[in-house]
């Protein structure tokens, strides 16, 4: 029997107090199926509603699982599981937090700095010390394009003895005078577009001092004349393919004669006129000789027409000027610098070698005399790179490296006179001035030592 109806006021029923969830025919719960949406798709991406306090237990069950999303953590992860890993990744990173800071007070204990010692004074270099004979006042040096270090090769002084020139590795002329002033810088000529090599020797012109005309020779081939009073240029000749190492005038200046890389040992009149190219020769017998099979470092002319050369295969050629040939040769010393010199039929060449490095020989005969050995007993295991004799010929000096030092040396017993020592730099060049009242040295990093001899 039905429920009798009742009349609302209204007209219309009230609102079912069914929960929701209960199935009245049946009397079970069921699930609401909801009607997805846009909206719904996304929502297991919104953060969940704060829990209220008091829930029951029977609102937990009936509640949809997309509302149980807590913390943005996903639907799949317990939320009390979830809580606890949250408790934990929280006591754990103020762990290492705790940890860390422990860590940096413990490391800035240890590695607190300490106060520092004072450094110690570098040690002061030695002066440099001249013994004997040999004095010399403060060292100077040749100023180079923005201080770069470049190698002295040659030195020499004029026939008045009143200045003397020095050629470097950057193709520049630098003259003094000979209490050591500088004069002035001289720079040679290239080739067009070539780079700037070294200037390998220089001679003044004899007879000729007064206007200070000196020629110079350059590895790139060049031979150039200067008047150094002025800086003025006059001529260059180039030699092809050659690098032009030595030089020397005939002593009335009528010849200039120059040799290098290519082993050929050519003669030019005053007018720089090529007049003879000397490679081959012949002995006393008449036998030919191959002339330099290596590089020339050194020229002398004895007179007018006779001319020594010397490099490194280890031979002092003797040329004759008229013929073109050689006429004879002395073996042994392996000259590797401006070490060619000759006094009073006695021929003198320095040789870069541990032993034996001052050689003497009898020109007429060309035997090796015995006084070589003599003044080389003194020299140690220096190479030398350079020898003359003194004006008189009762001295021989020389310099050279490993020790770098000057040496001057008596000719008769060997005796050491004087000497230059303690030199930072190797020494590759040196002159004696032509009133035998000083000398010049010079090498590495542009340093020139002018010394006085007493």
């Amino acid at each position: 029997m039905d429920p009798p109806k009742e009349k609302w006021a209204s007209g219309n029923p009230p609102k079912s107090t069914t929960p929701k969830g209960v199935n009245l025919s049946s009397g079970k719960l069921r699930p609401i199926k909801r009607a997805q949406s846009t909206s719904d798709a996304s929502s297991t991406m919104r953060p969940a509603p704060p829990k209220k306090k008091g829930s029951s237990r029977k609102a937990a069950a009936n509640a949809d699982p997309k509302d149980l999303v807590q913390d943005n953590k996903p639907s799949s992860a317990p939320s009390t599981l979830l809580g606890e890993i949250d408790k934990t990744m929280s006591e754990t990173t103020k762990t290492k937090a705790a940890t860390t800071t422990t860590t940096t007070t413990t490391t800035t204990t240890t590695t607190t700095p300490k106060s520092k010692p004072k450094p110690k004074p570098k040690p002061k270099p030695q002066p440099l010390t001249c013994k004997g004979t040999l004095s010399m006042k403060n060292p100077l040096k040749c100023k180079t394009q923005q201080d770069q270090p470049e190698t002295v090769f040659c030195v020499r002084y004029s026939p008045d003895s009143r200045y003397f020139a020095a050629t470097l590795g950057d193709g520049t002329i630098h003259v003094f005078n000979a209490a050591g002033m500088f004069q002035r810088r001289i720079k040679t000529q290239t080739q067009k577009g070539g780079e700037e090599l070294p200037a390998t020797c220089i001679r003044w012109r004899p007879k000729h001092s007064d206007k200070g005309i000196a020629a110079v020779t350059g590895s790139n081939g060049s031979l150039q004349l200067f008047e150094l009073s002025t800086g003025k240029h006059l001529h260059t000749t180039w030699e092809a393919d050659n690098e032009t190492l030595a030089l020397d005038y005939c002593p009335d200046a009528s010849f200039l004669a120059t040799a290098g890389r290519d082993r050929i040992v050519r003669v030019y009149d005053d007018e720089f006129n090529l007049t003879q190219e000397m490679q081959s020769g012949y002995d006393h017998q008449g036998r030919t000789t191959a002339g330099h099979a290596n590089r020339v470092y050194a020229i002398k002319f004895i007179d007018k027409n006779v001319l020594l050369s010397a490099g490194w295969d280890r031979t002092v050629q003797v040329y004759d000027v008229r013929t073109g040939r050689a006429v004879r040769t002395f073996f042994g010393p392996r000259v590797s610098g401006d070490a060619l010199d000759f006094h009073k039929n006695i021929v003198l060449a320095g040789s870069c070698a541990i032993d034996k490095q001052l050689m003497m020989f009898d020109f007429g005969s060309g035997r090796e005399l015995t006084m070589g050995s003599t003044v080389s007993k003194n020299v140690g295991e220096m190479y030398a790179y350079s020898a003359k004799f003194s004006p008189t010929g009762a001295s021989v000096y020389t310099c050279g490296t490993q020790p770098h030092q000057l040496l001057g040396i008596d000719v008769k017993n060997g005796a050491v006179q004087g000497s230059l020592q303690e030199v930072p730099h190797s020494l590759f060049a040196m002159d004696v001035a032509h009133d035998g009242k000083n000398i010049v040295t010079a090498g590495h990093f542009q340093a020139v030592y002018v010394l006085n001899v007493k």
